[in-house]
C-alpha cells in the first residue's frame, strides 16, 4: 500500500478536533518497484448554483473533480492524466477504471451523440446513451472490462447527471441527483459528502468546490486514488454554449488551506466568499475554454 500524510490519510476525527493538514498539495506519489498501479482511482461531480460575482445571472452548474492516476500499463504519467472528456453538446465525461476502456466509450458515445441534435431533455438524453450503450457492448470495442462514467450536461439548458457502469458484458445507465462519485475512492468520498448532507440546490460556488475537493482528499484512504487533483467547473454561458474552467494552482493551494480549517467541521463560513480561481480566465470571467 501507497501511503502519504494527507487528510485523505486519516481516520475521522470528532468534531472539533483540527486535522494536521499540510498547507500545500503534497507531491505526487511513486509506485514501489515491483507494485503496479490500479486504473480504478476516484471521480466526484456536484450540482451547484452558479451566480454573482461570476457570472450575471444566476445558473446550474457542475464541479467536476478526479485524481490523475491512469494506471502501470498506460501510456503517459500515472498521476497527469486527464480524465475529462467531451461528449459533444453541452455533455462531459468523467471517466473512472482501465483508462483505454473508458476512453473507447467516451469516444464512440461524443461520435454518437454529435451525429444528431441534441436532446431536448434529460429523459431524451437519458434514452440515447442507454440506446447507445445496447450497441456498444456488442461492439468489438468493449471485452467486459470494468468502467465507470459520469455524464453531466445540460440538456434543453437543464442540469442532467448520468452514471454508466460496464461490467461483465453489460452495460448499465442510471440517472443521479445532484451528486455522483465513482472509482475504487467513490466509498469514502460518499461517506464525506453524506456526513456533510451536501445540498446541491443551495450550494454556491466556494462551498460546492471545496466539498469536492474534500470528498477527493478524503478518497485518498484507498492507496488506488491517485495525489494529482483536477477540478473543473462545468457550465453554460450566456449564449447557450458549453464551457469547462480549470482551477488553478492557486486554487487548489486555497482548497488546501480550508481543508486544514473545515475538514469534517461546519463550512457555513465558505458560503458567499469570493474564489476566482480560475486558469486563464480574467478578472471579470469571460469563459475561457468552449466546447465543440
Amino acid at each position: 500500500m501507497i501511503v502519504t500524510q494527507s487528510a485523505g490519510n486519516r481516520s475521522i476525527r470528532p468534531p472539533g478536533v483540527r486535522p494536521r493538514v499540510p498547507s500545500r498539495p503534497q507531491p505526487l506519489k511513486e509506485s514501489p518497484n515491483g507494485i503496479e498501479l490500479t486504473a480504478v482511482t476516484v471521480c466526484i461531480a456536484l450540482q451547484f448554483r452558479l451566480g454573482p460575482p461570476y457570472v450575471p445571472n444566476s445558473r446550474p452548474a457542475f464541479a467536476l473533480c478526479t485524481d490523475g492516476r491512469a494506471g502501470a500499463d498506460e501510456w503517459g504519467s500515472n498521476d497527469n492524466t486527464v480524465k475529462t472528456h467531451s461528449l459533444g453538446h453541452s455533455f462531459v465525461g468523467l471517466m473512472s477504471g482501465p483508462f483505454a476502456p473508458s476512453v473507447d466509450f467516451c469516444a464512440e458515445l461524443e461520435s454518437s451523440m454529435t451525429a444528431v441534435d441534441p436532446p431536448k431533455n434529460k429523459a431524451e438524453a437519458l434514452k440515447r446513451i442507454r440506446e447507445f450503450s445496447v450497441y456498444y457492448k456488442e461492439s468489438p470495442l468493449y471485452d467486459g472490462t470494468n468502467f465507470d462514467v459520469i455524464v453531466s450536461g445540460f440538456p434543453g439548458g437543464k442540469p442532467a447527471l448520468f452514471c454508466i457502469h460496464g461490467e461483465s458484458q453489460d452495460i448499465t445507465v442510471e440517472s443521479r441527483i445532484g451528486v455522483d462519485a465513482v472509482g475504487s475512492g467513490a466509498f469514502y468520498a460518499k461517506a464525506i459528502l453524506n456526513l456533510r448532507s451536501y445540498d446541491f440546490l443551495n450550494a454556491d460556488f466556494p462551498t460546492a468546490t471545496y466539498s469536492a475537493y474534500e470528498a477527493k482528499r478524503f478518497s485518498e484512504t484507498e492507496s488506488n486514488v491517485g495525489p494529482r487533483t483536477w477540478l473543473k467547473i462545468h457550465v453554460l454561458d450566456d449564449s447557450g454554449d458549453c464551457v469547462l474552467m480549470d482551477i488553478g494552482p492557486n486554487g487548489v493551494t486555497q482548497l488546501e488551506e480550508w481543508l486544514g480549517e473545515y475538514f469534517i467541521r461546519s463550512i457555513a463560513p465558505l458560503k458567499g466568499v469570493e474564489f476566482k480561481k480560475f486558469v486563464g480566465a480574467p478578472p471579470d470571467l469571460q469563459f475561457p475554454t468552449r466546447d465543440r
